[in-house]
């Protein structure tokens, strides 16, 4: 009798553990859920406005991407028909 204590005793102690588990883990995720903390709050509002402001920036980028290479397209144009004599410096993609 005293091999089956030894031989069943971590699984008791396992069960107890995952069975308080299931016992506290709703009740946290409840209040989380009811009231979200202001800093987490604070903190996705930072998030959001950082977000908003990194596609602004990345719209401006792709406008000036485009206006050059719209004067790149051109200069190449342009440079052919008076003779081709200008070389161009070849633009790594």
């Amino acid at each position: 009798m005293n091999t089956s204590f030894r031989r069943w005793l971590p699984v008791g102690v396992a069960a107890f553990a995952v069975a308080g588990a299931l016992v506290f883990v709703p009740r946290a995720q409840t209040q989380l859920v009811a009231q979200p903390p202001q800093a987490y709050l604070q903190l996705v509002d930072q998030l959001r406005k950082q977000q908003e402001q990194m596609n602004a920036n990345q719209v401006k980028i792709d406008e000036q991407l485009a206006t050059l290479k719209e004067d790149l397209r051109l200069l190449k144009i342009y440079s052919k028909r008076s003779g081709g004599g200008a070389k161009l410096i070849p633009v790594p993609r």
